[in-house]
C-alpha cells in the first residue's frame, strides 16, 4: 500500500527562526542608517580639513615662491653695466633690502627664518642678523648647522666692524665659539666648513700654530668642496708670517 503524500513547504534559507534576514534587519536600519550619516558627515569634515590645509599651503608655498624669486636675482660685478633683460642688483645690499621688504609684505609659515638671518647679515643689520641667527640655530639638521655658522660669521663682521681693540677681540673669541659649536662632529655635515672657519678666526687672535694645525685638519677633508685652494692660500699666508 503505497504511503499517503505528504505536501512538503520548501525552506527558504533566508527564513531563519520564523523571519526572514530583511524582517530582522528592519529594526536596526535607522541605526546603520544614523551611522552611515555619521561616517559621510566625518569624511566630509576630513576632506573639507585637508582642502583647506592643502589651499593655505599651496599659498604659502606662494608667497615664498615670490621671495626667493627676488632672493636669486644676480649681484652685478662692481662698475658693471646693467642687462636690461636681466638687470639684477648693484650690490648685495640692495638686494638683501628687497628680499627683506618681500619677507614682511608677504610673511610666510614656510620656514624663512634663516633666510632672513641672511638678509638682516648681507643687509649690514649685524645685530639682528644675530638675533635672527641665534633663533635659528636651535633648528635641526643642515638649517641649525647654517644658522650656527652664520652666527659665527655676524660676529666676525661686527668686530670687524668695532673700532675698540677690546671689542674686537671679545668678538673675534665669539665668533670662533660660535665655529667651533657649528658642526662639532669630525663625521657631521659640513665640518670642514666649521674648521676653516675656526682656523681663520685662531689666524685672527695671532694663534698661528693653532690656525696652522686646524687648517691641516680642514685639508684633510677639504676634497671635493672648493675649499682646497683657499686652504692652501691661508696656510702658505702663516708660512710666510712664521719666516718674518
Amino acid at each position: 500500500m503505497a504511503e499517503p503524500t505528504v505536501a512538503k513547504t520548501p525552506v527558504s534559507p533566508v527564513n531563519l527562526g520564523g523571519e526572514s534576514f530583511l524582517d530582522r534587519l528592519i529594526p536596526h536600519m535607522k541605526k546603520i542608517v544614523l551611522v552611515g550619516v555619521a561616517v559621510i558627515a566625518v569624511l566630509a569634515v576630513i576632506f573639507i580639513i585637508r582642502w583647506r590645509n592643502e589651499a593655505k599651503r599651496g599659498r604659502e608655498t606662494e608667497k615664498l615662491a615670490a621671495t626667493m624669486f627676488v632672493a636669486s636675482q644676480p649681484v652685478r660685478a662692481e662698475g658693471a653695466t646693467p642687462d636690461p633683460a636681466e638687470p639684477g642688483y648693484a650690490s648685495r645690499v640692495e638686494r638683501a633690502a628687497d628680499v627683506l621688504d618681500s619677507l614682511a609684505k608677504k610673511p610666510t609659515n614656510i620656514g624663512t627664518d634663516l633666510l632672513r638671518a641672511s638678509m638682516l647679515f648681507d643687509a649690514g643689520k649685524f645685530d639682528d642678523a644675530l638675533t635672527a641667527y641665534q633663533a635659528a640655530s636651535k633648528l635641526a639638521g643642515i638649517d641649525g648647522i647654517l644658522a650656527r655658522e652664520g652666527l659665527g660669521m655676524a660676529l666676525e663682521a661686527k668686530a670687524q666692524a668695532a673700532t675698540d681693540a677690546a671689542a674686537k677681540q671679545k668678538g673675534f673669541e665669539d665668533a670662533l665659539a660660535a665655529f667651533r659649536a657649528a658642526q662639532p662632529d669630525d663625521k657631521g655635515q659640513r665640518r670642514v666648513y666649521a674648521l676653516y672657519h675656526e682656523a681663520r678666526m685662531l689666524a685672527l687672535l695671532g694663534k698661528n700654530a693653532d690656525a696652522k694645525a686646524g687648517f691641516e685638519k680642514a685639508k684633510s677633508l677639504a676634497k671635493g668642496t672648493g675649499l682646497e685652494g683657499l686652504i692652501e692660500d691661508r696656510l702658505t699666508a702663516l708660512s710666510a708670517a712664521g719666516q718674518m
